[in-house]
């Protein structure tokens, strides 16, 4: 990671040691009779709360349409909203597509395809086509989260199945996935899909844009495509895939009209029924605001309503089917108003998460049907899949060894450059001017339509001059902040608020250290920090679910913990803790830095001074890391569009290097 040295820094000649008191003795502090989840989960069940409210907000308006036209004017809204969300899509290029393999199957053929999604961005497909009289129907499969991409079994099954029934089958692979590694294998090792999805992801949301849009791009090209082949009937394609692939027949069938039959499989259930079993999921299944807008899975079905459609689940799937079902009734009633009801279906079938061979057989049966007028039962033969290498299309296996491939990380920094003239333009703004641009793109609230913390008090310790307050901050309906007040006999100098990226048992030094000079230090834990980390906590991507969560509200973390700084900056001196009327000189280390930054920048009259160690220095620099840490901490949708963190700093530089006591 990128990180400065202290903008400014204080030196210390002492360190404080509490005599009869290990670390070990003061933390943690919550403890369950204090709280109605665990600690770790708190902060998630906070927003969980946030999105069923807005869920039950959905549920209503959507119950208020009654005749098409209402539901047309719903569905148009979704779709702009989807789109918008998503950062748009790039231009049409050139596709320069070739077919650079055949394989001879018997009773199907197999050509290897690689085309440009955007210049010098190669897409690795299969294209499985029958051997009877063409043109044939065809349709796309997206790929699930596998390594081996379309030389996955199950990618095979279905194409050799749907080939072997007359209708063409092209199957991509999606971005981290088969030959599309985004990142070169180090050390022999592959990053997983999962993984290289994320760390697109976050350098994506910077920039006001989402991993699914290129996912959804590669797919809308391969149709593109296949309309430009002769034995290809155009007016005849279907989408479909399972897991991942099933999150990208979603949305492709949702947005683009050519798809006459889709059958996502795996994926599709309702938000609620997500968020209170598995929670969010990887960076494209995720869209942001859009639990916050009303868009719910069930939407991704009816944005296509009343093209056929049906949905596969598993019994055994971690995608739960309660929601599936529920999806598929919501999605019946809406059909029914259309005039076509039978075009909507579901199958279930026994096993865990992943397609089966029933699964297969419905869907290829429901592809005849609609494409070809045949109705009758499908069977699937047995079949041997072929090795991943035999179905590779470029020498290596890798598009990145091919000359002047481009990445997504690439494409990002190329858009990131659009945006330049922007943040210049920002550059050139009035103080009061660039604090409301960052108000309306980083959803922080002023201080003045914040809830004040009341301070509770879990336990008071007092050695050799010293006294700690260990206990919690807290607003009515929300979760606890620990804290730890640090308060020495007779304080001499500015109260301290120190805020640790990694918690108020890692900032124990510091704050003895401060205590020791004369500093009144009250320690606390900001969102997600500490004893609130987030349970699906990694060192790669921070608290990731949480941070998606709140993403699908349409905020971020940033926002979260600069907020908790502005409800503090307006608590503290009404604590008792410390004196009446006085302002804090903010300590902000690792995690706590970009939303100190924000929350400084944005109210500055509220502290008297801001030091950050360990922080990052900009956003633009995190873009140029492929594997930056903890990559979800410190995003704020769409930032990169309009500021960067150096402007931040400039905002506020008076009380970064004002050297106040």
């Amino acid at each position: 990671m990128n990180y400065k040295k202290p903008l400014f820094s204080l030196a210390f000649a002492f360190v404080l040691s509490v005599q009869g008191w290990a670390k070990e003795d003061l933390f943690p502090i919550l403890n369950k009779d204090l709280l109605d989840a665990p600690a770790n989960r708190v902060v998630y069940q906070h927003l969980a709360k946030q999105a069923y409210n807005a869920l039950d907000r959905r549920e209503e308006r959507l119950s208020e349409i009654s005749t098409p036209a209402q539901f047309k004017e719903y569905q148009e809204n979704l779709k702009k909203f989807f789109v918008s969300r998503i950062g748009g899509f790039p231009e049409r290029t050139p596709l320069n597509a070739k077919v650079v393999g055949k394989i001879e199957g018997g009773d199907h053929r197999v050509e290897k395809v690689i085309y440009e999604s955007q210049p010098q961005h190669h897409v690795t497909a299969t294209l499985y086509l029958p051997k009877t009289k063409p043109p044939y129907p065809a349709v796309l499969i997206a790929c699930g989260h596998s390594k081996s991409g379309k030389g996955a079994d199950y990618n095979q099954f279905i194409g050799i199945t749907l080939a072997r029934n007359g209708i063409a089958a092209f199957c991509y692979d999606p971005i981290g996935q088969g030959e599309r590694s985004q990142i070169l294998p180090a050390e022999g090792r592959k990053l997983s899909s999962v993984a290289e999805h994320f760390l697109i992801g976050a350098g994506s949301v910077l920039l006001g844009v989402n991993t699914a849009r290129y996912r959804i791009w590669d797919g809308m090209r391969g149709i593109d495509y296949l309309t430009t082949r002769k034995d290809i009937d155009g007016t005849k394609i279907g989408c479909t895939g399972c897991s991942g692939g099933g999150t990208l027949t979603s949305y492709i069938m949702a947005l683009d009209e050519r798809v006459g039959f889709a059958a996502p499989a795996c994926f599709l259930t309702t938000f609620r029924q997500l968020i209170g079993s598995i929670g969010p999921q990887d960076s494209e299944q995720n869209i942001f605001g859009q639990i916050a807008y009303g868009m719910d899975h069930t939407d991704y079905v009816l944005m296509r309503a009343p093209r056929p459609t049906l949905i596969c689940c598993s019994s055994g799937d971690y995608f739960d089917t309660k929601g599936t079902w529920d999806n598929f009734r919501q999605s019946k009633k809406y059909y029914s108003l259309l005039g076509d009801p039978l075009a909507i279906d579901l199958v279930e079938d026994k096993g865990k998460h992943g397609i089966t061979k029933l699964q297969r057989e419905t869907l290829t049966r429901l592809a005849r049907r609609w494409f070809l007028g045949d109705d009758r039962a499908v069977k699937e033969k047995p079949m041997k899949p072929r090795s991943v290498e035999d179905l590779w299309c470029t020498p290596q296996g890798e598009v990145l060894h091919l000359a002047d491939e481009r990445t997504v990380f690439e494409l990002n920094r190329s858009l990131a450059k659009n945006f330049l003239t922007e943040r210049k333009k920002f550059a050139g703004l009035s103080p009061e001017a660039a604090r409301k641009m960052i108000r309306k793109v980083s959803t922080i609230r002023p201080s003045t339509n914040l809830p004040r913390l009341e301070h509770h008090v879990v336990e008071t310790v007092q050695e050799n001059g010293l006294k700690m307050i260990r206990g919690f901050f807290r607003s009515k309906g929300s979760y606890p902040l620990t804290s730890v007040a640090y308060l020495p006999a007779n304080p001499l100098k500015h109260p301290v608020l120190l805020l640790h990226g990694e918690g108020v048992k890692k900032g124990h030094e510091k704050a003895l250290e401060l205590s020791k000079a004369g500093h009144s230090v009250v320690s606390v834990e900001i969102t997600c920090t500490g004893e609130t980390r987030g349970s699906k906590f990694s060192e790669q991507f921070g608290n990731w679910q949480t941070f998606y969560m709140s993403y699908l509200l349409g905020r971020s973390l940033v926002a979260l913990r600069a907020e908790d700084l502005l409800k503090l900056a307006i608590s503290l001196d009404s604590s008792g803790i410390i004196p009446k009327g006085a302002k804090m000189k903010v300590l902000a280390i690792g995690g706590a830095t970009v939303p100190a930054l924000h929350a400084v920048a944005l109210e500055p009259e509220l502290f008297a001074q801001l030091q950050v160690f360990d922080h990052r220095s900009s956003w633009m620099s995190m873009l140029e890391e492929s594997q930056p840490k903890r990559c979800f901490e410190d995003v704020v949708n769409g930032a990169l569009q309009t500021y960067d963190l150096p402007d931040l700093e400039r905002l506020c530089r008076e009380k970064l290097f004002s050297g106040k006591k």
